[in-house]
């Protein structure tokens, strides 16, 4: 996977297919789920959080800073 970057600056990164990442390099995907909703990790494809919402999702994500990034993703 290759990601292609450009910064944005939104009032609510915490929306159903934002990119985020925080400040460890790590990149996340906000995703819509059949318990609610979910962040994936895209660096070791994996669930980092879950939430019944969007506001739980959040408050159990303090640890990423939640930067919005406007991204591009390359599959090869």
């Amino acid at each position: 996977m290759k990601f292609k970057f450009k910064n944005n600056e939104i009032d609510n990164v915490y929306q159903v297919g934002n990119v985020i990442t925080d400040i460890y390099g790590g990149i996340y995907l906000i995703v819509k789920s059949s318990e609610g909703y979910e962040v994936i990790n895209l660096i070791e494809s994996s669930v980092y959080a879950t939430g019944k919402n969007l506001e739980e999702l959040q408050a159990t994500c303090d640890s990423v800073t939640g930067v919005f990034k406007n991204t591009e993703l390359f599959i090869s």
